[in-house]
């Protein structure tokens, strides 16, 4: 939860691209031939694992560290994560001259917590699911007085997530939709804000995993809906509840949410490996996995926003040998 009382605009996503330029990568728009001939359409992949972090996150955590006070930063943040938010606070925190706490769940990959050690972030496993790392790193702002930074659900970090849309509007013209991976939400929401403001014609269109669709059951619902049980292979997706922010976003600005299943992001995985020569972890590949198994974007103008490359090198051969069965049928 949040104890923000507005939603983000468009001008916050500007004011976050200030803070972010000569800081954020500003990511390329890779293009295959083979794989628009593949899908029937022109794909343009907003290539966000080549983001510092290797992973969008870094957008919106920094502008919301960079929004700190100097007596919040030097108590330090704290923030819970599976990996990619994790890494991306250690870096932020870094660079702005202060310390981070990253609190991971049981079971988290050992080199996500290797590399954010690396970048000076110390590491705490606490809780079986990303609800109970959450309330482990409330807690520990609580009582070491840290500034609490939620992953996805704040004015400044969804913002900052924003600022992958203002980019596309510049990279690419004429688009017809923007295909966007989300878990909490904190991505789909800026992007979607984004371009209901600036590009209302384009299409948004969400996808999470069949195991972690909490924004999917909260839009049928009419207020936010958690999933029972997470099951998924796409880590940086699977939460169990999305955001209040991100979901009030999302309900304005989105045309609709996907599902798709974990074979499909395994397979989208190796297409991206096979088809562009780049490595894209599964909750990255979501966008692709969509367009392969649905004609609907067939003809039309589609960017997908591959928005990670943390996949661990196992799952990535896995990726590649179920793509290349699929490529050789």
């Amino acid at each position: 939860m949040t104890t923000l009382e507005r939603l983000p605009t468009v001008e916050d996503v500007r004011e976050a691209s200030a803070v972010l330029a000569g800081v954020a990568r500003m990511t390329p728009v890779l293009r295959d031939p083979l794989l628009d001939e593949l899908l029937g359409a022109d794909v343009f992949v907003k290539s966000e694992f080549l983001q510092l972090g290797g992973a969008f996150k870094f957008r919106g955590i920094f502008n919301k560290v960079s929004s700190l006070d100097q007596d919040d930063l030097e108590r330090g943040i704290v923030i819970a994560s599976s990996g990619n938010a994790g890494l991306a606070a250690a870096l932020a925190a870094r660079l702005r001259g202060t310390s981070s706490v990253v609190v991971m769940p049981e079971g988290s990959r050992p080199d996500k917590q290797a590399a954010i050690q690396t970048a000076g972030g110390t590491v705490l496993i606490s809780g079986d699911s990303s609800d109970a790392a959450l309330e482990r790193a409330q807690l520990v702002a609580e009582h070491e007085g840290r500034a609490f930074i939620h992953p996805f659900d704040q004015l400044e970090v969804i913002a900052g997530q924003g600022t992958v849309a203002l980019e596309l509007i510049e990279q690419v013209a004429d688009l017809d939709a923007v295909v966007v991976p989300a878990g909490g939400g904190g991505l789909l929401a800026g992007v979607a804000l984004v371009f209901s403001a600036l590009r209302p014609d384009v299409q948004i269109v969400g996808v999470e995993p069949e195991g972690a669709n909490s924004i999917q059951r909260s839009l049928a619902n009419g207020r936010v809906t958690p999933v029972e049980v997470v099951s998924t292979v796409a880590e940086g997706l699977g939460v169990r509840r999305c955001g209040s922010l991100t979901f009030e976003l999302i309900k304005a600005n989105v045309d609709r949410v996907e599902t798709v299943s974990d074979d499909a992001l395994i397979t989208a995985c190796g297409f991206f490996w096979n088809m562009l020569h780049v490595a894209v972890e599964p909750s990255g590949a979501a966008g692709l996995a969509l367009l392969l198994s649905t004609d609907d974007f067939s003809g039309k103008r589609v960017a997908v926003v591959a928005s990670g490359a943390n996949i661990a090198i196992e799952r990535l051969a896995e990726a590649v040998t179920a793509s290349s069965l699929v490529l050789g049928r």
